[in-house]
């Protein structure tokens, strides 16, 4: 075919089943404070956009929404949403346990902002790899001293203000040495 992404090639269920891949497009995504629509992920790993594939796309986002919450960090699926409303797909809905209203409407869009700013946020404390793998709020908080900012990566990853402190000075010398 002469367009590469209507060829889906051999590989297909790795490159959906790929969490690592995934994740690291999904972070990116949070990094850059925007969310993206399902044809759009996909046509990101480079497939056009078909039902069977959107399902196996979201079964992988669900790992790494769950590999995410044992890490303690936000969850990215939020950030995988539909073109016509920019809410995500069901699956999403069903999976969220302290949501009970419509997975429409102004209720529906304040809930999902506020995990997508979650996401966005963190993202913002973070540099490539794992979130939890080469975080940067460590020097970003010996650097600018924010109280708001320590306690925001407290809640993240749900320790006290005294343990950032201490993460904070084993990072500064593990850096003079």
């Amino acid at each position: 075919m002469d367009n590469p992404f209507l060829d889906d090639g051999p590989d297909e269920a790795n490159r959906l089943a790929a969490v690592r891949g995934i994740t690291a497009i999904l972070q990116q995504a949070a990094r850059e404070g925007r969310a993206m629509s399902y044809s759009e992920l996909l046509m990101t790993l480079g497939f056009r956009f078909t039902r069977p594939k959107m399902r196996a796309l979201c079964r992988t986002l669900d790992a790494i929404d769950s590999a995410a919450e044992q890490r303690g960090e936000p969850a990215l699926a939020c950030l995988v949403v539909r073109e016509s409303d920019r809410l995500p797909g069901q699956g999403w809905w069903v999976s969220r346990h302290d949501y009970s209203e419509a997975w429409e409407g102004p209720a529906a869009r304040r809930y999902l902002a506020q995990h997508q700013q979650t996401a966005y946020d963190f993202g913002q404390f973070c540099t490539r790899g794992s979130f939890t793998g080469i975080f940067c709020p460590i020097p970003t908080v010996c650097r600018f001293a924010r109280r708001d900012l320590v306690a925001t990566l407290g809640r993240w990853l749900r320790i006290g203000h005294n343990q950032i402190r201490q993460m904070v000075c084993r990072q500064r010398i593990s850096h003079r040495s």
